[in-house]
């Protein structure tokens, strides 16, 4: 059976069921069709497979970076809505976990 699964040439094989369906499939217009048409499909599949992993990863992607941005957005208002409260830069870089650098960073970029 090995060996027949090994061979390229439906003639060299010993079991006549399988020599049978490989001569089919490899030698007659019908099976040749057949063949085409299975592999025509699992290409297929294989496509819109490949285009819902891609279309779900970028999806992840995206959603990821806009709760980053929204996250970035919030921490700037905070900061600005504190600064025009006057906190202290030591208090907004607390309750904010941003480090007294970023605060004073934020503050120059809102020109406050």
């Amino acid at each position: 059976l090995m060996h027949d699964l090994r061979c390229a040439d439906p003639d060299e094989m010993h079991y006549t069921e399988l020599r049978d369906k490989v001569t089919y499939y490899k030698r007659t217009e019908k099976g040749v069709a057949e063949m085409s048409a299975v592999f025509e499909e699992i290409v297929e599949q294989e496509r819109a497979n490949s285009f819902k992993k891609g279309r779900s990863e970028g999806l992840e992607i995206g959603l990821k970076e806009g709760e980053a941005r929204g996250e970035a957005r919030s921490v700037n208002n905070i900061v600005n809505n504190m600064l025009k409260k006057n906190f202290s830069i030591d208090d907004i870089a607390a309750a904010t976990n941003l480090s007294v650098d970023e605060v004073n960073n934020l503050r120059k970029s809102m020109h406050l």
